[in-house]
């Protein structure tokens, strides 16, 4: 399994953002600079969970937060998924970020997930999904936060997610 470069870049563009100097952040991690801030590049699963573990226990005390957490609510703000940025911008109502979700994850997960046990409702959708939150903790938690706050995309309130194991709730108003 991979993950987007989308999901490091986010860590090392609000660690800029926040003066943190990168070159600290880059020798916390033997993946080359190039594919940590490349969005549309794909980076085996366990070295991007080790490099954003790696990041939290250098880094989080300096937030005083979980940095995935952190990270995961400002990427709305980032601009660091390339253009996917601006396709989000252009959907008109959260129904439509999250009615589809396996085509949401498949932009950050690769090969996509298959999503099961899909559960659509006016202002919710449920699903499950073969990534636990035990297994990739830092980055289900980074997906869990960027997944609240993509109504903000559309200038709405953030969204209500859970991830428990591998079962994801979400909601919106």
């Amino acid at each position: 399994m991979l993950f987007s470069g989308k999901i490091t870049n986010s860590f090392l563009v609000y660690l800029d953002r926040h003066g943190v100097d990168s070159e600290k952040v880059i020798e916390l991690t033997d993946l080359p600079t190039e594919f940590l801030r490349e969005p549309s590049c794909w980076i085996p699963a366990q070295d991007v969970e080790k490099f954003i573990a790696a990041m939290d226990r250098e880094f989080g005390a300096h937030f005083n937060d979980n940095l995935a957490k952190l990270v995961g609510h400002e990427c709305h703000e980032l601009r660091s998924w390339g253009v996917l940025d601006s396709v989000i911008k252009m959907m008109q109502k959260p129904q439509d970020l999250f009615l589809q979700p396996q085509r949401f994850l498949s932009y950050f997960v690769s090969p996509a997930p298959p999503v099961g046990s899909l559960v659509r409702k006016n202002e919710s959708v449920s699903f499950e999904l073969p990534i636990s939150n035990q297994e990739f903790p830092c980055v289900t938690e980074f997906l869990r936060a960027a997944l609240e706050v993509l109504p903000c995309y559309l200038g709405r309130s953030a969204a209500q997610v859970e991830w428990t194991q591998t079962k994801i709730n979400i909601s919106w108003s």
